[in-house]
């Protein structure tokens, strides 16, 4: 529903609510971007599982490492599961390529708003993987950034979830893997689905 509100902004973030920002911030992304954009990226998406942080005891908690995302599994419904991983080198003077798209923080051009738009059919599981495929597939180059900017709130903790007060939220997730199952052709699935705006790019 955001991305209908795009009206031609430069650049777009995606976040969950529940974040902390270092100062300046959004300069430090856009200068990220745009360095890598000199290195011939025309369309970079920075995104990553940002490091934690605890509300109790803030900004002594914040991990000021920033975090890369590993694969961690496959669930039975052939979703991709994540986990966030240190960077192997001691120090980084740049963004690294990514494999993988965060939905809790993704930085890019505007533009992601309408080539990339997010399923409006998808409920949870999946849309991290699909985003990423779809966002590759039209062009766009992941990057993890190389320094902590943002603070994500792990642990959900006294928080009512959206399932928790909706009656068919076992439908719309059972839907959800079978939509992702066909777009990604998972155990022969058939793509019998027009995805439109939704599908994969060229």
């Amino acid at each position: 529903m955001v991305q209908q509100l795009y009206d031609g902004e430069g650049y777009t973030l995606q976040i969950d609510s529940h974040h902390r920002f270092a100062k300046d911030w959004d300069y430090e992304l856009i200068e990220m971007l745009k360095k890598i954009q000199e290195k011939g990226y025309k369309k970079p998406l920075i995104t990553a599982y940002a490091p934690s942080f605890d509300p109790d005891n803030d900004p002594e908690s914040r991990v000021t490492r920033p975090w890369k995302m590993n694969f961690d599994r496959y669930t039975p419904e052939g979703v991709v599961f994540f986990m966030p991983g240190d960077f192997d080198d001691e120090e980084l003077n740049e963004p690294i390529p990514a494999r993988f798209y965060s939905a809790h923080f993704a930085f890019s051009l505007g533009s992601f708003c309408t080539e990339v738009q997010h399923d409006p059919e998808y409920y949870f599981h999946g849309e991290e993987i699909s985003i990423a495929a779809r966002a590759f597939t039209h062009g766009y180059d992941l990057f993890h950034p190389h320094k902590a900017l943002i603070w994500h709130e792990y642990t959900r903790k006294n928080r009512t979830k959206q399932w928790d007060d909706d009656s068919i939220w076992v439908q719309r997730n059972s839907y959800c893997h079978e939509r992702n199952r066909k777009l990604f052709g998972i155990d022969c699935s058939l793509k019998d689905i027009n995805f439109g705006k939704y599908d994969m790019g060229k």
